[in-house]
């Protein structure tokens, strides 16, 4: 699902704005369902689940009442941020 900031249909909720600070206007957002976060991390639907209990991974945005989804930026960031902890070790 894509956000297509450009597009003069699409006004932000008011609580959403704080969200789409960190993003111009001719940005496109993309919003993960689990699944695909499951396929980007490797990691279960269970082990997503108890990182986001323990807040050590990004927490989902409510598309509906019953549909939630992550923002591709915020999932990329926390494999960024594996990667450096990961370099770091090594270093």
């Amino acid at each position: 699902m894509y956000l297509n900031l450009s597009d003069r249909k699409y006004k932000p909720f008011k609580y959403s704005t704080h969200l789409l600070e960190r993003y111009d206007m001719k940005t496109t957002l993309k919003i993960l369902k689990i699944n695909d976060v499951i396929d980007k991390t490797t990691l279960s639907k269970s082990t997503i689940q108890r990182k986001m209990k323990t807040n050590t991974f990004p927490k989902p945005i409510k598309l509906s009442t019953r549909a939630m989804g992550w923002i591709e930026d915020d999932i990329n960031g926390w494999i960024i941020d594996r990667v450096n902890n990961i370099s770091r070790s090594y270093s």
